[in-house]
């Protein structure tokens, strides 16, 4: 079994990955945990025997580290504005090559917003697009800025990524801008500055979102209700205290990962509520042949006791393109996972307000059977499907 990157499961995907690790390993199952950026804590998380890691060219400079300011993250347009400085440069190379990492869909989108009034059309990928656009998207990506472009001399464009960009993307450029996030992430997203051979050294700007001057951390963080407030987790905040701007090999960045995650309990801290649902897990794993998660369960409520694979938010599937007559449930569920787009449920309310989500499901036919579904006729190819916000220009309707 191959486990890839490892280092971007939160603690509690963490958690129910040790309880697999333990039971393949009674099965005698191979099993292989990949990562670049795993720090050495992991094995004793893991209960590895060999750590096998490639050593050579770690010296190297592989990029420079610049301070890019503090950028009010409050502001849809203020928020590029702060850091203007910087993204005027990447506007007016010629031609333009660059990678920006926001942490926020919301964020990505002001960056987007930002270059396409300065003349620049950039490639926006985030989580909220249909399979075929991301598969669309991706190959967009490799084309503008993937490793044949530059051994052609024609790689070129702008593009604007979150987390999803962190992962099994083979792209690079020369210059970066990227918000503040834990050490490891940084690495990650610092692997596609001068990726391919003769690129040089990369420049990578580090902007801090703020608001009310203060760190803003979303997702890096946990959201306190009661005070309606972010606050930063430990690995964000101890990253902006231990940050050194400056040329950086890829030592210097295992070496901050390490000393960030130093021992399995910082590695993946565990709580109550873990413990719990890892618990649920290794018994639904001694009793039961087959195990579903409950992380689907009820999109209003968004309560469960049963075990969950991920700790997020409630979340509710919207469909992109209009439904309408299915003569088998796989039939459908096939048609949900390729146009179907999951989005947190507590964007329903303003949505409806914004007028792009209607305000009752529509109804369709399943084997003659009545259902249900959240329709939006608002998902752009280009912008994927944005409920939170009055995108006039996105407005795509796709009923067949």
């Amino acid at each position: 079994m191959v486990i890839d990157e490892a280092d971007f499961y939160d603690p509690f995907v963490q958690a129910n990955v040790q309880v697999l690790l333990r039971v393949l390993r009674q099965f005698d199952v191979p099993v292989l945990v990949m990562s670049a950026t795993v720090p050495d804590a992991a094995k004793y998380f893991y209960d590895i025997g060999r750590l096998e890691e490639d050593t050579s060219d770690l010296d190297r400079t592989r990029c420079v580290l610049e301070d890019a300011g503090e950028a009010d993250a409050a502001g849809e347009m203020s928020l590029a504005e702060d850091v203007a400085d910087v993204l005027h440069p990447l506007v007016n190379a010629n031609p333009p090559a660059a990678i920006i990492y926001a942490n926020t869909v919301k964020r990505a989108l002001a960056y987007y917003d930002w270059l396409r009034d300065h003349g620049v059309d950039p490639i926006l990928y985030h989580s909220r697009f249909t399979e075929p656009d991301k598969k669309r998207i991706e190959g967009e990506l490799i084309d503008a800025l993937g490793q044949e472009a530059w051994e052609a001399g024609t790689a070129s464009g702008i593009a604007v990524l979150t987390q999803i960009g962190e992962m099994s993307l083979n792209i690079s450029a020369p210059v970066m801008v990227s918000e503040l996030c834990p050490y490891d992430r940084l690495a990650q997203r610092a692997g596609r500055l001068g990726r391919f051979e003769e690129m040089g050294i990369g420049t990578l700007h580090v902007v801090t979102p703020t608001k009310d001057e203060e760190l803003y951390p979303a997702p890096y963080g946990e959201y306190d209700r009661e005070e309606n407030e972010w606050r930063p987790g430990r690995p964000l905040a101890e990253t902006r205290g231990a940050l050194r701007f400056g040329p950086h090999s890829a030592q210097d960045f295992i070496d901050a990962v390490d000393g960030l995650y130093s021992t399995p309990e910082s590695f993946s801290p565990s709580d109550a509520r873990i413990e719990q649902n890892r618990d649920r897990l290794q018994t639904h794993l001694q009793d039961d042949w087959l195990i579903v998660n409950a992380q689907t369960s009820d999109e209003e409520e968004g309560r469960t006791d049963e075990w969950r694979s991920r700790d997020i938010p409630p979340q509710m599937t919207v469909l992109t393109v209009c439904p309408d007559r299915f003569d088998s449930y796989a039939e459908y569920r096939v048609f949900e996972q390729e146009y179907g787009v999951s989005v947190p449920a507590y964007q329903k309310d303003l949505a409806q307000r914004l007028n792009r989500l209607p305000d009752s499901k529509r109804v369709f036919t399943v084997a003659d059977e009545e259902e249900k579904a959240w329709y939006s006729p608002v998902c752009s190819r280009t912008e994927g499907l944005i409920l939170d916000q009055k995108r006039e220009h996105s407005m795509q309707d796709r009923c067949l």
